[in-house]
């Protein structure tokens, strides 16, 4: 890692811990240097089209929408809405402005700490436009939980799984940290039906460049990485160490990246100062 990266590692980890006392604000990266916001992700999508999805913002730089050019069913926009205080309310995976159906619904928790402990995804439904609030769905079809430790890095998740109004299974999630604050293993136990128990580790390799999860806590809630470095090598990065394109075909062991709820093949990312 070049020498002047490391003060944007300890600015946005130090940052990120004002999230615990707060409100959803983005981190201040260092003194004097642009903050940056996603705004754009383009890329070759794992379906197998291309797409430039755009990311839009509220007036106090909380994240309100993700919208690609081919949204439909198995590809929705994300609307993201907040309660009073700013934190972090409901994300509707919904279909084209003017339909108030939804593909897929998540209505969250807080804690006293206003940290998100509970996810109720639901799936097919109707939604109100307007204020961002469910009106009916199918059914609910996963409860998360969710636990920090004392830096607010989730280091759990239990998944509540059903098939429509029946019980299929849990999956606990645990992620460990080392001394760089990243998780270097993940722990996936599934206990389904019958206590049938499948568990699987995982050992991320990361670079030594600036996760963008850390641009706001909640690019790092929904994809779940609260990692100070990528588990990815990109193509190119700009001059803060955040990267610029990435390209997962010719990684035989992932294929493709889950980034800000799409999947992609290969990604460029596209910051606004």
């Amino acid at each position: 890692m070049k020498k002047q990266i490391y003060p944007v590692l300890y600015a946005l980890a130090a940052s990120l811990l004002l999230f615990n006392n707060s409100c959803l604000k983005p981190p201040i990266i260092i003194p004097n240097v642009p903050f940056f916001e996603i705004t754009r992700l383009k890329g070759l999508t794992s379906q197998l089209f291309e797409d430039s999805i755009n990311i839009s913002y509220n007036k106090k730089n909380n994240p309100v929408s993700l919208i690609g050019s081919k949204v439909q069913t198995g590809y929705p926009q994300f609307l993201i809405g907040y309660d009073p205080q700013d934190r972090l309310r409901i994300i509707i995976g919904a279909y084209y402005d003017g339909n108030p159906n939804f593909e897929i619904a998540h209505k969250y928790l807080l804690d006293n700490k206003k940290r998100v402990t509970t996810d109720s995804t639901f799936n097919f439904g109707t939604y109100d436009r307007s204020t961002l609030t469910i009106i009916s769905s199918l059914y609910s079809f996963s409860v998360k939980k969710y636990l920090y430790d004392n830096q607010d890095r989730i280091t759990q998740v239990i998944n509540y799984r059903y098939l429509g109004t029946t019980y299929a299974d849990v999956v606990t999630t645990t992620f460990f940290y080392n001394s760089a604050g990243n998780a270097y293993k993940i722990n996936t136990t599934v206990v389904g039906q019958n206590n049938v128990t499948s568990s699987q580790d995982v050992f991320p390799v990361y670079d030594n460049k600036v996760n963008p999860h850390q641009l706001h806590p909640v690019w790092q809630l929904i994809d779940v990485d609260y990692s100070k470095n990528n588990a990815f090598v990109a193509d190119n990065y700009n001059n803060y160490g955040l990267p610029l394109q990435i390209n997962m075909a010719s990684d035989p062991k992932n294929g493709e990246l889950n980034f800000l709820l799409f999947n992609f093949v290969n990604l460029e990312i596209t910051y606004r100062k």
